[in-house]
């Protein structure tokens, strides 16, 4: 920097008596002109974020002791939402600071003509500059900060130039800087939103279904929604509001504490953390509840809400286990489903199974409704531990409704059948490869020729109840494998209409696996669910577990040696073939060479003859002449 430049005193001023943050260059004896202010861009944050940005101060100093100072000010907003803080970050025509320089506040003298919210800093700071020379453009950068902003909105900063005395008279047209703070939304996937059946608080986890009777004011359930940020609790002051609505059927209430709510309306706003409570509003159907951020427009949580009326239309009786224990309860054999005229699950019938016809010594049994099941789920207990077949029985339903309206389903079976095996046989497929699923089945049937009664066996239940044990506890099942064991020693086996199955995979090396279950009990004697005809006997399994990867690969080597092996016998055939062609070829020269002499000693011999032809005709002829 040049030795003969303006003699500054450069003051960071951040004034919070009356809400000025005020930056200035110190106490001038000549005139300034020429102001100037410029922001380089204006902002959106988030709720307790930071907005930045660079503010240029321009003006013309006539003398080497001119100051000037900048001022901010908030023109909306709250006083208690934030900060401006203003640091220099670059003096074109100042020297760095001078050590020394005391803090020094500017107050305000009551002349300031702008009209706002003010808001600044608790101390003053001086930074102190120097120079040499006059007439110069002096130009400084400053950075600009609004902290700590705790309500979401707009905010107008203004800032202005006074002279370096500290006057609150404005020397310079207003430069705005808007910073738009956004609400946090908190709308990350670790935010939570339960909804819960009846007036119970949600936990942290949604109800199966949700259903309530019609009559207006009944609770049919409660959703609270917590917002959360990486799932943490996020600050009360940057949460949103939410909205929550209903379609259909139903009405809404809100409130901190669960019990005080009360039916408002189908749309509210709601405080994070609040519980929304579900009212019957007196019509059947469903109701679609939505709980939506109400800055973020984030949906949270979707519901569906079922009321019904309390006059049943519609039965229907499902059976869920077909064969149960003679002369025992058996519990969860039928699911009744009750209907209004809507077509909404009743909860509040009283429901009871009624033998068909008279006569059969069988009891009425009572239901009770499953939220699980969405149904009324109906035991059966047996008459007689030795009455065994079918018996056919109807649902009665009597209604809550005034009049106790009272309909019947149609007629189902089940059958009693005894608890203890006559046969016991276990099967699987008798071949795979290695990491194959397979399903092994046990198969249980008992002395009337029915499955074995619908329970659980084995697992070390006593001797004669249901559930009896199925293995010999002495020798227990034996596996050639220890990756595959089905139905182990102490295993619960589950049995429905005589069937069990498991479901597991083969070993991955190749090769036979066996199982071997020996049945409990000795010959003759009764234990636990095997009758003493087959007490002590064994069942076995074998399956083949072939590699297919390995066979492969084997029988692509078989395939290549085989190859090898033609293609040598290949080659000795030919070898074998040229060696017979040199052969013939041989015997063909030879041929030829004795057919050539034998040729060349007739020639010589037909010479001869020719000659002696020849002379004889001479002498006929010298003989004719004489």
């Amino acid at each position: 920097m040049s030795t003969k430049t303006t003699f500054k005193r450069i003051a960071l001023v951040a004034v919070a008596a009356l809400g000025l943050g005020v930056l200035s260059v110190a106490p001038s004896s000549a005139a300034v002109s020429s102001y100037a202010l410029t922001v380089d861009a204006n902002d959106t944050i988030t709720v307790s974020e930071s907005a930045t940005a660079v503010l240029t101060q321009s003006y013309f100093a006539s003398a080497a002791t001119d100051t000037a100072a900048v001022t901010a000010i908030i023109r909306s907003g709250s006083s208690a939402t934030g900060g401006i803080k203003l640091a220099v970050t670059d003096s074109a025509t100042s020297a760095s600071s001078t050590a020394g320089a005391a803090p020094t506040r500017f107050t305000d003298s009551g002349a300031n003509p702008l009209t706002g919210i003010l808001i600044g800093g608790a101390t003053a700071t001086k930074v102190q500059a120097s120079g040499t020379a006059a007439g110069v453009v002096a130009t400084n950068k400053y950075t600009v900060v609004l902290t700590n902003v705790a309500v979401a909105g707009t905010y107008y900063v203004d800032f202005y130039s006074t002279d370096g005395t500290g006057l609150a008279t404005p020397t310079s047209s207003l430069t705005t800087w808007t910073v738009t703070v956004k609400a946090a939304s908190a709308a990350d996937s670790t935010s939570t939103s339960y909804i819960h059946a009846g007036s119970s608080p949600a936990v942290a986890a949604d109800s199966a279904t949700v259903t309530a009777e019609k009559t207006a004011g009944t609770v049919a359930g409660n959703i609270k929604t917590t917002l959360l940020t990486l799932g943490a609790a996020t600050s009360a002051s940057a949460l949103e509001s939410l909205t929550a609505t209903i379609t259909g059927a139903g009405t809404l209430g809100a409130h901190a504490t669960l019990s005080s709510a009360i039916a408002t309306g189908r749309s509210l706003l709601v405080k994070d953390n609040n519980y929304v409570v579900i009212f019957a509003d007196g019509t059947t159907g469903t109701g679609t509840v939505t709980i939506t951020g109400s800055t973020s427009g984030i949906v949270y949580k979707t519901a569906t809400v079922s009321f019904y009326s309390s006059t049943p239309s519609t039965v229907t009786a499902t059976v869920k286990k077909a064969y149960i224990a003679a002369g025992l309860t058996t519990i969860k054999v039928v699911n009744v489903v009750v209907k209004d005229a809507t077509g909404t699950v009743v909860q509040n019938a009283t429901v009871s199974l009624n033998p068909a016809t008279a006569g059969t010594g069988e009891t009425t049994t009572s239901c009770a409704y499953s939220s699980t099941s969405v149904a009324n789920v109906c035991s059966i207990t047996g008459s007689s531990a030795v009455k065994f077949g079918k018996v056919s029985y109807v649902a009665k339903v009597v209604g809550a409704d005034t009049a106790e309206t009272e309909i019947k389903s149609a007629a189902f079976d089940v059958t009693f059948a005894d608890i203890v095996a006559t046969s016991v046989v276990i099967s699987a497929p008798s071949s795979g490869s290695v990491g194959d699923k397979v399903t092994v089945t046990l198969t249980a049937k008992e002395k009337n020729g029915y499955p074995v009664a619908d329970s659980t066996y084995e697992g070390g239940s006593a001797n004669g109840s249901v559930g009896g044990i199925f293995w010999n506890t002495t020798t227990v099942p034996a596996y050639s494998s220890a990756s595959f064991k089905p139905f182990a020693a102490g295993e619960t086996i589950t049995t429905t209409s005589g069937v069990a199955t498991v479901d597991l995979y083969l070993p991955a090396v190749a090769g036979n696996i066996t199982g071997t279950w020996t049945l409990a009990g000795t010959a003759g004697t009764t234990t636990g669910a095997i009758d003493k005809t087959i007490a002590g006997s064994t069942a076995t399994i074998t399956i083949a577990v072939a590699n297919p990867g390995t066979e492969a690969a084997t029988a692509a080597a078989e395939e290549a040696t085989a190859a090898a092996n033609d293609a040598t016998d290949a080659a000795l055939s030919a070898a074998e073939a040229a060696e017979a062609a040199t052969a013939m070829a041989q015997e063909a020269v030879d041929a030829v060479a004795e057919l050539s002499s034998q040729v060349t000693a007739l020639i010589s011999a037909l010479r001869a003859q020719i000659t002696s032809l020849t002379n004889l005709v001479i002498k006929i002829q010298k003989k004719v002449k004489a």
